[in-house]
Parts: C-alpha cells; sequence; structure tokens
C-alpha cells in the first residue's frame, strides 16, 4: 500500500500546491517527453526534458499557490534541457 501512494504522490505535479487553500489545479500541464525543435534557424535547435522538471515544477506551482496564484489560475510551468543544433543537438 505505501508503494502505491508514493507511486500516486510522485506522479501529481500539484502535491505540494494541493495543500495550500483556496488552490485552483487548472488545465493539465505539458509534459514534453520527447525531443522537440524549438527553431528552424540554421538547422534548429532541440530540447529535451530535464530531469529536475519533476521537483522543480512542484516548489513552482507550491510557490504559485502561496502567491495566491499571482501568475493566474491556468498557469503551467515545464523545464527543458537545450540540446543544440542538428543531430547531436538531438541526441543529447
Amino acid at each position: 500500500e505505501k508503494a502505491s501512494e508514493l507511486a500516486s504522490i510522485s506522479s501529481n505535479a500539484y502535491y505540494l500546491a494541493e495543500t495550500v487553500t483556496g488552490f485552483s489545479k487548472g488545465t493539465a500541464k505539458p509534459a514534453p517527453m520527447t525531443p522537440s525543435k524549438l527553431s528552424d534557424v540554421d538547422g534548429g535547435t532541440w530540447a529535451g526534458p530535464w530531469i529536475m522538471e519533476g521537483v522543480n515544477g512542484r516548489i513552482v506551482q507550491y510557490s504559485s499557490a502561496l502567491s495566491e496564484e499571482r501568475y493566474g489560475t491556468d498557469f503551467k510551468y515545464t523545464e527543458m534541457l537545450e540540446g543544440g543544433k542538428g543531430w547531436s543537438g538531438f541526441a543529447v
């Protein structure tokens, strides 16, 4: 049972923010799991998911809730790592 509770908590990006009275979740945030092209200039710049987004995102959502949703009620947060241009950027 503890494993399923931990899985539930770890998969909820709003876990900390939901502890704040009056917090509204808004719509689901984007969760890029694959590299995406940021621009098409000079072969394009690629970006992919950043490993710390799982922790940082919860803290930023919590901060937003504590500040009475100063960022808006439909605030979304994501972090990405810029890989660079061309195929080498895609591979990062």
